[in-house]
This record gives C-alpha cells, structure tokens and sequence, in this order.
C-alpha cells in the first residue's frame, strides 16, 4: 500500500474503526506507540479472500478505493460473514464513517452558527398555534402510532383502509440504532443525540444532511433502497412495490384494501440494538363521492 493511500484512509476514517457503532481508536490516544487499527481489502487480497475479484489490477487491489478501516475485531467479523457484509455493504460502511468524520470536524461550528440564529431568532405569530393546517383541513379522527425502532416487522396498526381512500401521515421523533452510538430522524437524517443532523459536503462542494441508503434495509416505492432509520410503510403484506417511504410527512392515495402497517427501515437482522420510538399522526380521508 503506498504511502499517500494509507495517509488517506487514517486521515479520512478520523482514527477510529469505520464499523458502524464501534467508534474503537486505532491508535489509542494513551498508548500512542500501539497501533490496532487494520487496514482491510474490501475485495479480497488472493483468490482464498473474501470478496475477491480477479479482475482487479494490483493497484486498484492495493489502493484506498479497495480498503477500509477497521478494529481486529470488526475485520474478523466483515471477513467471516461475507454474505452479509459484501463489497458493496463495506463500501457504504466506509462512505457513511467518512462523512462522519466530516461532519464531526465541521460540529464546532455548526453549534456556533446554531447559537447564533438563537440569538437573533424571534417567533412569529403563527408558530403560536400548534394546529398543522394540513391535518385541520382533513375530516376524521386523528390515530396516534407508536412505531418501534426494534421491531424488525414493523407495527400492525389495525387501522383498515380501502382502495381509493387518502392517508395523511405525519412522524416525529429521534431513534437510535446501533446500540445508542447512531441516531435518526424520520427521514432517516443521521444526527447527534441533540437531533442536530450530521452533514458533509458532495462531489460539489454543496453541504447536506447525511442519510444511509443500505442494499440490506426493506425496499420502498418499487425499488428505492432503504434509508437507515427512517420510517415506512405498507398495506398488507410488505411488498416493494406497494411498500411507501414516508418519512417526516407523506400523503398517499391507497391502491388496494388491507391493514396498514408500519416500520422504522435498518438492515436486516441488526434490529435487536435499535431504540426508541416515532410517533406517528395518521389520518383515513374517506373516499369523495
């Protein structure tokens, strides 16, 4: 590996094991002389490897487009499930603790800008009034859902719907995933435990908050892949194609009858550390005559 490579991938993966919730330092800050972190293939470095693609030049095999981060316990782990932990799951793994690190760097200043509108920020009338016009407009009663970040199935809400009919869904809420170390919003928005969203900067310099589309998280709207954490939903029986991401506010026209269901989006399996709850506005508009 050369030198500039490997100055690139510490420098980008901020010193800590890329392996989402781990945080581990790879060189420890009291033992600066010990150094843990590994600097692993994504495709495999030999045909008996994990992930290996003959296709692949020395150079790009070597380099740091082909290598991750990570802790010797995480590298184990990643090379011995090779099913679950694919070429393209670690290269999402990387990007998401990348952007991080980003967004961590850039955190000082953002609490700064933050006190700063606070400062010069005054509430209008209309913040007065907690109606959300949108709801107020609609006839019906107004169903409370608790949606649970653990429940790899989703919630049965028991509310029925028949084909024709409008749903108006409103979310709220910050849940955790990956044993607390991650938090979301609806939207499926990465942020701190405050909620304050975690941003980086694009191909074109433009900031925007991070979110995590994973190849391993439920489908939604045919084929959008799932972002972690935010939330969605279905009409029966969970299918791609009827399956709506939803996240902060969605209004959907209802294309067959059935019981609605919803879920918090994380990869399969991993549901089991996830925390927390949206709670979610639903509202049945009746069919216009």
């Amino acid at each position: 590996m050369k030198d500039y490579d490997r100055k690139n991938i510490w420098a980008r993966s901020g010193n800590q094991c890329s392996f989402p919730g781990c945080g581990v330092e790879l060189v420890p800050e009291k033992q600066a002389n010990r150094v843990i972190g590994e600097e692993a293939h994504i495709k495999g470095e030999k045909p008996s490897s994990p992930r290996y693609d003959p296709n692949q030049s020395h150079e790009e095999r070597d380099g740091y487009g082909n290598r991750i981060l990570l802790c010797p316990t995480h590298h184990t782990e990643v090379d011995s499930d090779p099913q679950t932990w694919t070429v393209q799951a670690l290269l999402d793994m990387k990007a998401v603790h990348e952007k991080q690190m980003v967004s961590n760097r850039q955190y000082p200043q953002i609490i700064d800008d933050l006190q700063e509108l606070m400062q010069k920020y005054v509430p209008s009338d209309d913040y007065l009034d907690p109606v959300i016009p949108e709801i107020a407009e609609v006839a019906g009663d107004v169903r409370i859902v608790r949606v649970d970040a653990s429940k790899e199935h989703g919630i049965n809400t028991g509310i029925k719907v028949a084909k024709g009919q409008r749903l108006v869904l409103f979310a709220r809420g910050l849940i955790s995933y990956d044993s607390g170390h991650h938090f979301a919003t609806p939207e499926g928005i990465i942020c701190n435990e405050f909620g304050l969203p975690l941003l980086a900067q694009d191909t074109e310099g433009r900031t925007a908050p991070v979110v995590w589309p994973h190849d391993q998280a439920y489908v939604t709207d045919g084929d959008r892949p799932g972002r972690i954490g935010s939330l969605f939903g279905w009409i029966g029986d969970y299918d791609p194609q009827n399956a709506f991401f939803i996240g902060t506010k969605r209004q959907i026209t209802v294309s067959a009858d059935g019981t609605l269901h919803l879920a918090v989006n994380d990869a399969a399996g991993t549901y089991s550390d996830n925390d927390g709850e949206y709670r979610v506005d639903v509202r049945v508009v009746p069919i216009e005559d």
